[in-house]
């Protein structure tokens, strides 16, 4: 598995709605780690792990979140360890 970045432009979006969307993730083979609404930009972003890509955007489709951008990315660490 690895780890990408969902990127969500949401416009109108409420923070139940995207909660709710989050969940459905869930039943389409991907498991988020971290979700954050930025209310002031309609910006949802969803850190997820999954087999690749197209599984995210499947996945996103499946829960009815517009994904505009998906990244692979890393956990960064600073010198005494994970950030986490």
């Amino acid at each position: 598995m690895a780890t990408f970045l969902i990127e969500s432009y949401w416009v109108g979006v409420v923070q139940e709605e995207a909660g709710h969307a989050v969940d459905e993730l869930r039943r389409a083979d991907v498991t988020p780690l971290a979700s954050f609404l930025v209310p002031s930009e309609e910006t949802v972003f969803v850190l997820v792990e999954a087999s690749s890509p197209a599984a995210v955007f499947r996945a996103a489709r499946h829960a009815r979140i517009p994904a505009d951008r998906v990244s692979s990315v890393v956990e960064l660490a600073s010198e005494s360890g994970p950030l986490r």
